[in-house]
C-alpha cells in the first residue's frame, strides 16, 4: 500500500530489516533498478520461512514538493511478485 510519508515507511522497512538480520536467520538481500522503470527496489527473504519483504519505491514531484513515493510487500515469494507486478504494470 502507498503511503503518504515514503521516506518513513522506508526507515520503518529498514529497522525491521536490520533486527531481522540480527537474528539468527539466514536473510538474502538484493537491491535494483531497471533502465526505463519508474521504480527501484531493496528487498529481503528468508527462503527457509518463504517470507518475502520488499520496498519500492521512486521520487516525484507533487504539488511542487519533492517526495518519496514508497510501497511496501510482504509475503510469499509470489504473492509479493504477483502484488509488485499489478503496481508496475499499472502505473506503466
Amino acid at each position: 500500500m502507498s503511503e503518504p510519508h515514503g521516506a518513513t515507511m522506508a526507515k520503518e522497512w529498514l529497522d525491521e530489516m536490520i533486527e531481522a538480520a540480527r537474528s539468527d536467520r539466514a536473510l538474502k538481500t538484493s537491491a535494483g533498478a531497471e533502465p526505463g522503470r519508474r521504480y527501484a527496489y531493496v528487498e529481503w527473504h528468508d527462503d527457509e520461512a518463504d517470507h518475502h519483504s520488499m520496498l519500492l519505491f521512486h521520487v516525484e514531484i507533487f504539488q511542487g514538493k519533492l517526495g518519496v513515493r514508497t510501497y511496501r510487500f510482504d509475503g510469499t515469494s509470489e504473492e509479493v511478485r504477483e502484488r509488485v507486478d499489478a503496481l508496475v504494470h499499472y502505473h506503466s
